[in-house]
């Protein structure tokens, strides 16, 4: 029994980090506004700008969730945890 559920949770592991987008205009928003502007920033110096690059690519398309993953992680590192659940509650949405 114990070998069945390592496998299984062996098989779930490889299922997630397996995962690949496949809605092309998400990953160029990503693309655009976290990989060539926040990432430019450094979220514990310059906090202002790394959230105006990642908003800026929620106003094109506020539907995804891995730019509201991003506006969260800063503040979860701070351990301002109610400022970043709103952002993740977003993302879930």
């Amino acid at each position: 029994m114990k070998n069945i559920t390592l496998g299984i949770t062996f098989f779930f592991t490889l299922l997630s980090f397996g995962q690949v987008s496949t809605n092309k205009a998400h990953d160029a928003i990503v693309e655009e506004f976290l990989t060539n502007c926040a990432a430019k920033h450094n979220y514990v110096f310059e906090m202002t700008e790394w959230q105006n690059c990642l908003d800026q690519g929620l106003k094109k398309d506020s539907t995804v969730a891995y730019l509201w993953q991003q506006k969260a992680m800063p503040y979860f590192k701070c351990k301002k945890y109610e400022v970043g659940m709103s952002f993740l509650d977003k993302a879930v949405l």
